[in-house]
């Protein structure tokens, strides 16, 4: 039946009041080219489902019945999608929590807005450390795929790094950036200019917090990779994740305060044991290369603050204090610009409680946190920081929720360096994304 040679005359949808017609024509223009009835009913469905993630209707009906008007070839069919538009307006507020990070939201959208499927959100949040963001975006279709999408976002944003590094940040700024999502992969491409400020310096800030303190311009280009083959996101069995991002800022007449290379890499290998038993295996590193006739070059470290990494943490090296792994200017962290991380995680099942959501974990952890000094290559510096590591190995308990994931381990250091912020004994842990 499938495979019957069948054409169609026309495809008409209905309900369709406020959308575009370029929009509809995109959407259903592969029902015309179809060459057999599965062709067509396969693409009938694509169409309908392009227009609902696109969040412009709902509530198809589809009837297809032989073509009455006389000029249309014989035996060809004519399409009739019935549907509703989707409300123009969506409010929501929630929770949402991250890595060590929990905060209140609320957000509106207005959908549909030019008629082509775009959208415009407004959203607000407060949190425990990201204290406040708001953030206006824009978003549209590229021919009426939800697969490929530009957005453009003006957004500011309020972070305390009081506890660890002594100091605020304000972040102020635009992004345009294109979405692309395929079977294979996620990629993103986009352009950045923020304007930073490092205020609110505490009391006890060290001089090298108070010699950033000020503003700058950032101005840059960026590119990710993102593949997640995992069953679970928050507690994989089996499957693998792989991450890559690359940025560029003040380079090829970017302009800005900053100029630097930068690139990271993430990822993880989940593997099924026997008995309930799982194996994860996880690697993470990152490199930030800058250049000497950086305007922000005002320290020995040609970068600033909010580019470096931070690495220390029940999500990210566990045994040790939230960024407490690198170097310090006393009770401060100041990030690096070279890290690696490594975990293996043994999963095993608690036969006595029987919650599959609860699970028994045996773990090790190591990594290294460096500055690139003058004189020395990346390579070096990596040389140096693996031969040195920041390693702890421990045993717990973790839950997992649809939201988020809570650890509850205890930890042994077993390597540390004289800067490292070692964490014995029991830590806790709430994420979205660990070692």
């Amino acid at each position: 039946m499938l495979e019957v040679p069948a054409l169609v005359h026309q495809v008409q949808v209905e309900g369709a009041k406020q959308t575009r017609t370029s929009l509809i024509e995109a959407a259903i223009q592969p029902a015309l080219a179809a060459r057999t009835f599965g062709e067509v009913t396969q693409a009938v469905h694509q169409a309908c489902c392009r227009l609902e993630q696109l969040e412009v209707m709902e509530g198809f009906q589809v009837t297809m019945d032989t073509s009455r008007d006389p000029l249309a070839p014989e035996g060809s069919l004519d399409v009739v999608i019935r549907g509703k538009e989707k409300g123009r307006f969506w409010a929501r507020t929630g929770t949402e929590f991250g890595n060590s990070e929990g905060n209140a939201h609320t957000s509106a959208t207005f959908r549909n807005v030019l008629g082509g499927g775009e959208r415009v959100s407004i959203s607000g949040s407060v949190g425990t450390r990201t204290r406040a963001s708001n953030d206006i975006t824009f978003t549209t279709p590229i021919y009426a795929n939800p697969n490929k999408v530009v957005d453009l976002s003006v957004f500011q944003q309020y972070q305390t790094f009081q506890t660890t590094s002594s100091h605020d940040q304000l972040f102020r700024g635009l992004n345009l950036r294109f979405k692309s999502n395929t079977p294979r992969f996620l990629s993103e491409v986009g352009y950045t200019a923020l304007w930073r400020q490092m205020t609110d310096l505490g009391a006890q800030a060290s001089p090298s917090i108070r010699q950033e303190g000020g503003h700058d311009v950032k101005s840059s280009i960026y590119f990710n990779l993102y593949n997640d083959q995992r069953d679970n996101p928050m507690l994989p069995t089996r499957g693998y994740l792989w991450r890559l991002n690359h940025e560029l800022a003040g380079m090829a007449g970017l302009g800005g305060d900053v100029r630097f290379a930068k690139a990271e890499g993430q990822f993880q290998q989940c593997v099924p044991l026997a008995a309930g038993f799982h194996l994860t295996t996880s690697l993470r590193a990152g490199l930030i290369q800058p250049f000497d006739d950086s305007a922000a070059a005002t320290t020995s470290n040609a970068t600033r603050f909010p580019d470096r990494f931070l690495l220390g943490g029940p999500t990210s090296l566990r045994g040790f204090r939230p960024f407490g792994v690198g170097p310090r200017d006393h009770r401060d962290a100041l990030g690096g610009d070279l890290y690696w991380a490594t975990g293996l995680s043994l999963f095993t099942p608690l036969p006595v409680i029987g919650v599959s959501s609860l699970k028994g974990h045996l773990w090790a952890n190591a990594g290294g946190l460096s500055t690139l000094a003058k004189g020395t290559s990346p390579l070096q510096t990596f040389t140096q920081s693996v031969s040195r590591p920041a390693s702890s190995v421990g045993c717990g308990l973790v839950f997992f929720h649809g939201m988020v994931r809570l650890e509850l381990n205890m930890c042994l250091p077993v390597t540390i360096s004289a800067w490292d912020q070692p964490r014995k004994g029991w830590q806790f842990g709430l994420g979205v994304d660990f070692i």
